[in-house]
């Protein structure tokens, strides 16, 4: 059974509007990438555990809104056994 490891995830800049879209697509790609590329586009920190790794596709043939692509690295990282766990007043926070 997989262990589940947990991403810690801060805010150190402004959430960007959900209007804003960014480019998600990767084809057999390393997790480690996918979470960089999402925080640098969405300007968000992530403080990622050493035991982070795995292979991840997320097909996207155009770009989608940041909102969309955070749901998407959500569920790219719940497959591969690990989840996004946000700290107070973070976007993940309801």
């Amino acid at each position: 059974m997989k262990k589940l490891i947990v991403l810690a995830m801060v805010f150190a800049a402004t959430v960007s509007q959900a209007s804003d879209k960014i480019k998600f697509n990767f084809l057999n790609e390393d997790l480690v990438n996918v979470v960089k590329a999402y925080s640098v586009a969405s300007g968000q920190k992530f403080i990622l555990d050493s035991t982070v790794r795995g292979k991840v596709t997320i097909l996207n043939p155009e770009e989608v809104p940041l909102d969309e692509a955070y749901n998407n690295l959500s569920e790219a990282l719940a497959l591969n056994g690990f989840a996004i766990i946000g700290q107070r007043g973070s976007q993940g926070e309801k």
